[in-house]
């Protein structure tokens, strides 16, 4: 159920499918996620629109991709550390992103807070 904000300054549609597919590959292993529950939005964003420092907690950025994973609670602090590595890890494989360029937030709400269409509470269904 996470969805998935991805806010970087590549225009490459391959670059960007290779991004969803890491992120989402990363959530299955470690979220244990369906492989239907896919909801990414990309963001473009234009290089100068995005701030950054050159370093941060010994990170040093020479360029940065955003991603906020909202999800619901229940994850616990190492399946976060391997979510987050992994995710590094399979970008800097797949793309021109070096994993240290890859920043990570995941927000953490309840079930009731999620509709998946038809108007519908479905995780309260369950």
């Amino acid at each position: 159920m996470p969805f998935v904000r991805i806010y970087t300054n590549t225009k490459s549609k391959e670059e960007k499918i290779n991004i969803s597919d890491s992120i989402h590959s990363s959530l299955m292993k470690h979220f244990h996620i369906p492989l239907k529950d896919k909801f990414h939005v990309f963001t473009q964003v234009n290089k100068e629109d995005l701030v950054f420092p050159d370093e941060y907690l010994n990170v040093k950025y020479k360029d940065i991709i955003y991603i906020n994973i909202l999800c619901k609670e229940g994850r616990t602090i190492e399946q976060k550390k391997n979510l987050y590595k992994s995710c590094a890890e399979a970008i800097e494989k797949s793309t021109s992103y070096s994993k240290s360029s890859v920043f990570i937030t995941i927000s953490e709400t309840s079930v009731e807070n999620w509709s998946f269409g038809d108007g519908l509470a479905q995780m309260l269904e369950i």
